[in-house]
């Protein structure tokens, strides 16, 4: 019965995407200058927008956010809000964090 449930190669790639819990692809957008504030200050902190897809972004920032905040983020003629998912170091004391969408104005 153990041997069922064994690790081998094959299964490999099926981890793989049982980690990627996305529903939608990313899309890589280099390094959008962006101002990032949360619920919790009237500070704003600089960022960059690393990524995007339908539901969600990632930025790059140098102060660490605090998972489940509300936040609002502008960058490229966008405003959106959303939630703090995660936010976790990066490489130089510089933290990736990832925001998901509740709301979206593009302004022409």
């Amino acid at each position: 019965m153990a041997s069922a449930f064994a690790f081998s190669p094959e299964r490999a790639g099926a981890v793989e995407l049982l980690d990627e819990r996305r529903r939608e692809p990313r899309v890589p957008v280099g390094a959008i200058p962006a101002r990032l504030r949360t619920e919790e200050g009237a500070e704003t902190h600089a960022a960059h927008v690393l990524d995007i897809s339908t539901s969600g972004l990632r930025v790059r920032l140098d102060a660490r956010l605090k998972v489940g905040a509300e936040a609002t983020i502008w960058f490229d003629r966008t405003v959106a809000t959303g939630q703090i998912r995660y936010c976790r170091a990066s490489e130089a004391g510089a933290f990736e964090a990832g925001l998901c969408l509740t709301d979206v104005l593009n302004i022409v």
